[in-house]
C-alpha cells in the first residue's frame, strides 16, 4: 500500500486525555515540540493542574502513529504527571511560572522505537523581524469537543484570524488574541499562519520560499470576553510561541 501523502503538520499534535484515579477527564490538545535534542508534549497548564477547579489528574494518555503507510496503526502512551515525592513532572516557564498557561512534558522515555511525529521547533517560530499583515488568517489544529478522525487518529483544522496587533502583548499579558469558533478540547491547540509565498521583514526585504508560510504562532488556552457583557466574542488567548521554546529549553525541572 502506498504511503498517504499529507502535510507533516497533521502529525504535530495529539489528543490527550487526563486520567485521575483511573478515570478519564475531559480531553484536550497537545503539540509535539523538540529542542536541544529533547522531545516534549506541550499543552496548557490548566490541563495538568487547575487549582481553582481542584482538577489534579495523575497522568495523560495519548496515541501516536507508528506506521506511515497505515494511519490506523497507533500506540497508546501514558505519561505520569508526578514523580517521586509527588514532584510535578512538567516544566513551567522559568520566569513567569503559572502566569503562563503552558507546560512541557519530556516524552523521550516513553516514545516507541518507531513513530510518525512532526515535532515543532524554534525553526517554525514566526520570526521577530517578520511584519504581520493587518488582516492575517491563521489556523488552529486540534480536537474540538473531542471530535476528530478516530479511525486514522487525525485532528481537525479550524479557521482563525489574528485579532490583536501581533506581537504586541494584549493588555500587557504574554498572549495575543484570535477570532475563531473554538470549543472545549481545543485547549493546548497550536496556531499556525496559513501557507503564503513569504513575509515582509522589518528591513524592507522579503523572506520567500517553500514552507515559509507555515509558521508557529502560539498555543490556545481560553476564551476571553468583557466581564460586563453576557455575550461571547469568540476571542481566544494564544500564548506566544517563543514561550514554548523558553520552557522546553530549561536545563532543570520546576
Amino acid at each position: 500500500m502506498p504511503e498517504p501523502v499529507i502535510d507533516e503538520l497533521w502529525f504535530s499534535v495529539a489528543q490527550i486525555t487526563p486520567v485521575k484515579n483511573g478515570k478519564d477527564i475531559n480531553g484536550a490538545t497537545a503539540s509535539f515540540y523538540e529542542t536541544g535534542g529533547k522531545r516534549f508534549l506541550v499543552t496548557n497548564r490548566h490541563v495538568v493542574i487547575d487549582e481553582m477547579k481542584n482538577n489534579r489528574p495523575d497522568a495523560l494518555r495519548f496515541r501516536v502513529h507508528v506506521d506511515r503507510s497505515d494511519l490506523r496503526r497507533n500506540q497508546e502512551l501514558l505519561i505520569p504527571l508526578y514523580g517521586q515525592n509527588r514532584r510535578a513532572s512538567w516544566l513551567e516557564h522559568p520566569e513567569y511560572k503559572s502566569g503562563v498557561d503552558i507546560v512541557a512534558l519530556n516524552i523521550d522515555g516513553i516514545l516507541p522505537s518507531k513513530y510518525v511525529i512532526r515535532f515543532i521547533s524554534s525553526e517554525d517560530l514566526y520570526a521577530d523581524d517578520f511584519i504581520m499583515r493587518f488582516v492575517e488568517d491563521c489556523a488552529v489544529l486540534g480536537y474540538p469537543l473531542d471530535f476528530y478522525d478516530r479511525t486514522n487518529n487525525l485532528p481537525i483544522l479550524r479557521n482563525a484570524m489574528v485579532s490583536s496587533p501581533y506581537p504586541i502583548r494584549f493588555q500587557g499579558n504574554h498572549y495575543f488574541l484570535v477570532d475563531s469558533k473554538l470549543h472545549k478540547g481545543s485547549s493546548g491547540s497550536p496556531v499556525f499562519t496559513k501557507s503564503q509565498p513569504g513575509f515582509k521583514r522589518r528591513n524592507g526585504s522579503e523572506s520567500r520560499g517553500a514552507g515559509v508560510g507555515d509558521r508557529f504562532l502560539g498555543i490556545v488556552s481560553a476564551q476571553v470576553s468583557p466581564e460586563y457583557a453576557n455575550d461571547q466574542l469568540d476571542l481566544y488567548r494564544v500564548w506566544f510561541g517563543h514561550l514554548v521554546e523558553q520552557i522546553a529549553s530549561q536545563r532543570t525541572n520546576i
